[in-house]
């Protein structure tokens, strides 16, 4: 922990004026200065002279050094569980309003201001968050972009005087961030449909049916939710062993990324598995997007313009994830089904585990075929401030730190985690490998594995990986087209002959344990059932069955047998 003077401590004011004096000689001033008190902690006393006296001081030490001086404060701490209206009122009391104003960080989603009666007569900054950590999914709320700045500017007691963006990393979902900045310039709602066709003709300086009809797909499918309700997937994250008392497979166990990154503050939540896909970021939506941006592609002679070329890797890249979290779904059914149920899962296990490597192999050659998404292009920058070669060496393991467990021993694992060719094939794989041999050799044991060997383990392939110091090319390679066509035709695209029988389930237990598969292509799921050896039927809504039969009529649902 890091010792901070106390704000009421006599040597507050004093100190803070040598500082600001000492940084205006070096940097001038624009008379703005940010400070922030307790963000992510508590103060240590929920007395109101006491919070008012703290703010009254910080804004003092200011004004002491810079009398035009104006302290600018993130409003993310009252985030917090430990502020209420009575606690945040009297720490914004000891500041005159025209003395600060706040970044109400989080407005999209987590708007604080409506809550606090507009910061009680503070100035405030609508600003979109967004992105955590530049941890890469498809999402975010185009509608609320269009149209919540404009009408919280006008709310009967709104103290709205400027827009902006504080994002953790810029690099995803750009769409995002040409409309935010672009709506400072809006008096009125802005007509997504219109704009984001505008966007698109912009963006690759052509348009055509095929490349409205993608973002027609992605709109629909992604760009209408809050960007907590975009599925992240699995490929990234540090893969668990299962607990064998487990009834359904709950995300927190299959996806650790899913957990808070800092207890007691909001943090973005994917859906739950088997929700249906209206009530969040559709997985299904994103796959027609992909065939539509090909197609687009194909149409082109000659070399992609870049952000074409970006856009079909980003959208590839999302179908792919998707589908990887579907097959660690039916990986860990078929370890508890080997380990709780005495089950013989070893042909279920080694076709899963086969297809479940294959597509992080997949995934990474799609990446490689662009500048974006480089893990070289990472590290060559790092080494590239360096002046001699043990400082190479520092920066090399400082990025390579940085996008996977942050810490030494994994303090903040994959918070910054990244889709980047280099990292996906080489130290993703490696984690998703031991996982696969590890719950192969306990499902032929029919014995649960060892989770605390397993994570002792894991982590030490991890700290190695950061410490080495193996090439990645910093430059892109193969055809971003070529490549496209291989894996839309691997992964979403299915000639498996199948029956249809229309309203109609298989009344017996799924495959997964009551867990549907996200994706509800048709498509997607013969292939699902088809790498499973123990798969003979699926539903329309997901349901992987190791039987045809019996069957019972269901309203709305279909039923496909293998092989039929």
């Amino acid at each position: 922990e890091m010792p901070l003077l106390d704000p009421t401590d006599p040597h507050f004011v004093p100190l803070a004026k040598s500082f600001y004096d000492l940084q205006t000689k070096l940097m001038g001033t624009d008379h703005i200065y940010n400070v922030d008190t307790f963000n992510e902690m508590s103060p240590s006393s929920s007395d109101a002279s006491y919070l008012a006296n703290c703010s009254k001081v910080v804004y003092e030490g200011i004004r002491a050094s810079d009398p035009q001086g104006i302290w600018l404060m993130q409003g993310w701490l009252f985030q917090s569980g430990f502020w209420k209206a009575p606690t945040v009122s009297a720490y914004l009391g000891g500041v005159p309003n025209d003395g600060m104003v706040i970044l109400d960080l989080f407005t999209e989603a987590s708007p604080i201001w409506s809550r606090y009666d507009s910061y009680y007569g503070k100035p405030f900054i609508w600003c979109m968050l967004h992105n955590f950590g530049g941890r890469r999914a498809l999402g975010g709320n185009l509608t609320q972009i269009a149209t919540g700045p404009v009408e919280d500017r006008v709310a009967p007691g709104s103290t709205m005087n400027g827009m902006g963006i504080t994002m953790e990393a810029i690099e995803q979902n750009p769409i995002m961030y040409e409309l935010m900045l672009e709506m400072a310039w809006h008096e009125t709602s802005v007509d997504v449909t219109s704009w984001v066709h505008t966007y698109a003709r912009n963006r690759y300086g052509f348009t055509n049916t095929m490349i409205t009809q993608a973002w027609n797909s992605l709109v629909e499918a992604a760009y209408q939710y809050h960007y907590g309700s975009a599925f992240f997937g699995s490929v990234h994250s540090s893969p668990q062993i299962p607990k064998i008392s487990l009834v359904r497979l709950d995300l927190e166990d299959l996806y650790p990324q899913r957990q808070p990154f800092i207890s007691g503050y909001l943090q973005p939540v994917p859906p739950p598995l088997g929700d249906s896909p209206t009530l969040g970021y559709d997985i299904t939506g994103i796959v027609p997007a992909w065939q539509s941006l090909s197609a687009a592609a194909f149409g082109v002679s000659g070399e992609l313009p870049g952000p074409l070329r970006y856009d079909l890797v980003d959208v590839g890249r999302q179908v792919l994830v998707d589908l990887h979290s579907d097959l660690v779904v039916q990986l860990n059914a078929a370890y508890l089904r080997a380990v709780r149920d005495k089950v013989n899962s070893h042909a279920e296990i080694t076709a899963v585990g086969t297809s479940l490597l294959a597509i992080i192999k997949d995934l990474d050659s799609l990446l490689s075929t662009d500048p974006n998404y480089l893990l070289g292009h990472w590290i060559k920058t790092a080494k590239d401030w360096a002046t001699s070669k043990d400082e190479k060496r520092q920066y090399e393991a400082n990025a390579r730190y940085q996008v996977t467990l942050w810490g030494p021993d994994g303090q903040i694992n994959d918070y910054a985690e990244k889709h980047w060719a280099g990292l996906v094939g080489d130290y993703y794989y490696m984690r998703w490998q031991l996982l696969v041999d590890t719950l192969t050799s306990a499902a032929a044991a029919q014995k649960a594995a060892d989770a605390q060997a397993y994570g002792s383990t894991l982590l030490k392939q991890e700290q190695a990986w950061c410490e080495n110091n193996n090439t990645y090319n910093p430059e892109a390679r193969g055809g971003v087209r070529l490549v496209t066509k291989a894996l839309l035709a691997k992964w979403a695209v299915s000639s498996a002959s199948y029956s249809k029988v229309a309203g109609m389930i298989v009344n017996k237990e799924d495959l997964q344990f009551g867990t549907a598969m996200r994706t509800r292509s048709i498509d997607q799921l013969k292939i699902l059932c088809d790498i499973n050896p123990k798969c003979m039927a699926f539903t329309s809504t997901g349901l992987l069955k190791s039987a045809a039969e019996p069957r019972q009529a269901a309203s709305g649902v279909d039923l496909y047998v293998k092989g039929k």
